[in-house]
């Protein structure tokens, strides 16, 4: 299992989005748009090997803030058949947001490390 934050595995950016890799997915990549109260904050694009990349020239890392309200919209980016889209809303509340890759693509899931 590999897991890292925006970069660093040493130090993972706890207030962001950490990439684990379970096992094989059929996802290269997966691309998440990141909104906050309906209006697009950044794209960032998740890989099995644990990067998280901001889309887009000159674009910080993402870091959410206590207290607001995030929703995402990933999509799985794959060479083959694979087809997969998801949107998942949450409160920003001090645990890390993961984007899981699964023999079936990817899931989300909140992390119990507090920021």
């Amino acid at each position: 299992m590999t897991a890292c934050g925006w970069g660093q595995a040493a130090n993972p950016a706890l207030d962001g989005i950490l990439a684990v890799n379970e096992g094989a997915s059929p996802c290269l990549a997966i691309r998440v748009s990141v909104l906050e109260n309906g209006k697009k904050l950044q794209d960032v694009s998740v890989h099995p090997d644990g990067r998280v990349r901001p889309l887009g020239p000159g674009q910080p890392p993402l870091h959410f803030q206590k207290g607001k309200t995030y929703t995402l919209q990933a999509s799985c980016v794959s060479g083959g058949d694979t087809f997969q889209n998801t949107q998942f809303g949450f409160q920003a509340e001090g645990r890390t947001l993961m984007v899981v890759f699964t023999k079936s693509g990817f899931v989300f899931r909140r992390g119990g490390l507090a920021y």
